[in-house]
């Protein structure tokens, strides 16, 4: 009879009950500050009675009067799993049972229901269950996605009552058709600065052909890895520390030409535009060489005249020329006027640098006194005596022989074992299988790990370029992190007893959590881990060329031996 009870009420609560609107629902005081935003599921957008999408709503600047979601307010509703009952008001909680007993009766043909919210969610047969319900809210600001500090991989909608914000896990398929522009223009912004982060290249060298080599530089090698369709019962899958599938093995990647992420640039190089001169105000704002991005708008403006030339047979289309006066006129529908967006393309491009970054590209030219970095130098021999802080990595010298560029991991091709054939073995001196195994060791690190951490003066947040989630913020760190480094760096952290990122004792903080970040939810991924050695190291002494190490503590004058496991 238990089971009997417990499976009639997982088909009672299977189905979400309600709408009912958030205000009159939900505890006025939940989420209370400091707790986790709660998650929608679902989330279906009207307006005026009519579907509508993220593309129209969302916009750089101010709406057109003549805009149906300035005339009509915009309606947000999707599922929400409600675990607390003090989620609930006190209403909520007699609307909702009111209708979990009625649900009760109607599936049990007749009878009466004593079913409560605190049988179902108390200490009983039926403990442990949850209900969810159909929640609607008025939508008011601005929807956030991949643009949050706290939050920078989630879509996050806001109510206008008490400014609730809802993280949105999944969109009805009709919002989410009329969505993908906006999802995809705020995925390529992200991707952007992640690139960016990845790179000390300055701002006047980033342009169109600089982000497509990047992409293939941090990108590309990640995908060999990565499990795009979800299935956690398929074989060779694995999960990392973080709980995301990967693949045991790696596998055949796509071949990408440079073309189709040409292309993809392309597709939003209008947005991309206007997201740089919409506001000057702060150093981020302009993340790009605005006057060679404004050119690559132009070449693609004249491609698509082409087209609707060769389309509509109209061939003077093709002869139109793309000015400033087309291409703000073209930005209005991102909000504004044709005026404004005027103005602000021309200051613009007579002044595509914010002040700060004037700065920085003067200093980088006169090449004023070097600032401390974490590290420049990837030589196996160390030309001064102690190494560089935060050298990661002690590549073997037949790794360094490559022309590569610094920070590109060398690709390694994978093969069909049924087309493979077994390779002879090369002739080899006693320290052959030393060499090798030193060499499978340096291949199983991920790239990133190969790739110094970098920190510029004006930069505070550091996020990790392999997972693209973890980040550390020099302001704010994680007090549960902080716990676990020296204490004099913690405290040197906490305190704030610093004036640049870029002294030396943040730096080795810095290198500490860094350290910590990559052996606990990358290297142990691997198969890695890291034997501490209490020598010291000394350019006068260094160790083995078939030994690789991360140099993460030299002012503490101790070296972390990288071990297979």
């Amino acid at each position: 009879r238990q089971d009997e009870s417990t499976m009639s009420l997982s088909k009672l609560l299977e189905d979400p009950f309600g709408p009912y609107p958030d205000q009159n629902i939900l505890n006025p005081k939940w989420p209370r500050r400091g707790e986790i935003r709660p998650t929608l599921t679902s989330v279906l957008l009207r307006c005026n009675r009519e579907d509508i999408g993220l593309d129209e709503t969302e916009l750089i600047h101010d709406a057109s009067p003549t805009s149906r979601f300035v005339k009509h307010p915009v309606e947000v509703m999707g599922v929400l799993e409600i675990e607390k009952l003090d989620w609930l008001s006190e209403t909520g909680r007699r609307w909702l049972e009111f209708d979990l007993r009625r649900r009760d009766v109607e599936m049990s043909i007749g009878r009466g229901s004593r079913l409560t919210l605190e049988s179902v969610y108390g200490d009983g047969v039926n403990s442990g269950s949850t209900i969810s319900v159909w929640v609607k809210f008025e939508k008011s600001m601005s929807a956030a996605y991949m643009t949050l500090n706290d939050d920078p991989t989630s879509l996050v909608l806001y109510a206008k009552d008490r400014h609730r914000s809802f993280r949105i896990a999944t969109l009805d398929v009709r919002t989410m058709e009329l969505s993908r522009n906006f999802i995809e223009r705020y995925t390529i912004r992200r991707l952007i600065h992640q690139l960016i982060d990845g790179s000390d290249t300055p701002i006047t060298g980033r342009n169109l052909d600089w982000l497509v080599n990047q992409y293939f530089a941090q990108v590309i090698p990640l995908d060999k890895n990565i499990r795009y369709i979800y299935n956690p019962n398929a074989a060779g899958i694995v999960l990392n520390s973080r709980g995301a599938l990967k693949l045991k093995k790696p596998r055949n990647s796509r071949h990408v030409h440079k073309a189709e992420i040409r292309n993809v640039f392309a597709r939003h190089a209008e947005w991309i535009l206007a997201d740089h001169i919409a506001s000057h105000m702060s150093p981020q704002a302009r993340y790009l060489d605005i006057r060679q991005w404004y050119q690559f708008v132009e070449q693609v403006k004249i491609v698509e005249n082409w087209e609707k030339a060769r389309t509509s047979g109209d061939w003077s289309l093709a002869t139109v020329k793309v000015s400033v006066e087309s291409v703000a006129h073209d930005l209005t529908k991102f909000g504004g006027t044709r005026d404004d967006w005027r103005r602000r393309l021309l200051n613009a491009l007579t002044n595509p640098l914010h002040w700060q970054q004037k700065r920085e590209v003067e200093n980088q030219a006169q090449k004023v006194k070097p600032k401390p970095t974490i590290p420049t130098n990837h030589s196996s021999q160390p030309k001064k005596p102690s190494p560089p802080i935060g050298q990661l990595v002690q590549t073997p010298p037949s790794a360094k022989a490559s022309s590569r560029p610094r920070g590109i991991p060398a690709i390694k091709y994978h093969y069909d074992n049924d087309f493979e054939e077994a390779s002879t073995p090369p002739a080899s001196d006693s320290d052959s299988q030393s060499d090798e195994e030193s060499q499978e060791l340096v291949d199983k690190l991920p790239w990133f790990c190969c790739i110094p951490p970098r920190l510029e003066a004006s930069q505070h947040v550091w996020r990790c370029p392999g997972c693209r989630v973890y980040q550390i913020d020099l302001f704010s760190p994680d007090e549960d992190e902080l716990e676990e480094i020296p204490e004099n760096y913690a405290d040197i952290l906490r305190s704030r007893r610093w004036r640049k990122v870029t002294d030396p004792e943040v730096l080795t903080a810095f290198g500490f959590l860094v350290n910590k970040h990559y052996r606990e939810d990358h290297l142990r991924d691997a198969g890695i881990e890291l034997i501490m050695e209490n020598t010291k190291v000394r350019s006068s002494a260094v160790c083995s060329p078939r030994c690789v190490h991360l140099y993460f503590y030299p002012n503490l004058g101790f070296c972390e031996k990288v071990a297979g496991s």
